[in-house]
């Protein structure tokens, strides 16, 4: 096993085997892991661990973000009709969540108090490891947040 050695064993994985680059990587890493194990055991094998650690794993290719097209997001706002109390509530937080790029629990976990739908509107999002972040919402939400917020009897004095 030298450099040369773990190289060829990369290609073979991805030409051979035909692995994806993220497969490839999670085997090297496995491979690493022991060899640093095995080094720890036996100092003859130290240089062996060093050559596997200074091998790059092959890069992994991102996806590009998908969004909603204009169609599908008509389409998964209309499935709430608006008609009953319910289907009301579910429509304001779909669009709650989809206008300010918000996670479900930002969201769920957000209270009156955090929200300002007159202008400029904006809401307070609390996230991960309680970090907050204020994020402008645009008009159309904001309309939706206050019709909401009225019929529920939980309007406040805007700031």
């Amino acid at each position: 096993m030298t450099r040369d050695g773990f190289k060829g064993w990369l290609r073979w994985m991805r030409e051979v085997r035909g692995l994806s680059p993220k497969t490839v990587g999670l085997r090297l890493t496995a491979m690493r892991s022991f060899l640093a194990y095995c080094a720890a055991e036996d100092a003859t094998l130290v240089a062996l661990h060093q050559a596997s650690v200074a091998i790059k794993a092959p890069p992994v290719l991102k996806r590009p973000v998908e969004y909603l097209g204009d169609d599908e997001l008509a389409a998964v706002l209309a499935a709430n009709d608006g008609v009953t109390q319910k289907s009301r509530r579910d429509r304001i937080l779909l669009i709650t969540l989809y206008e300010p790029a918000a996670r479900v629990s930002e969201i769920c976990g957000a209270r009156v108090a955090d929200l300002s739908p007159s202008a400029p509107a904006w809401v307070t999002l609390t996230g991960k490891g309680d970090k907050s972040r204020v994020v402008p919402i645009g008009g159309k939400c904001a309309v939706h947040l206050r019709v909401y917020m009225g019929e529920c009897g939980c309007g406040r004095r805007t700031r």
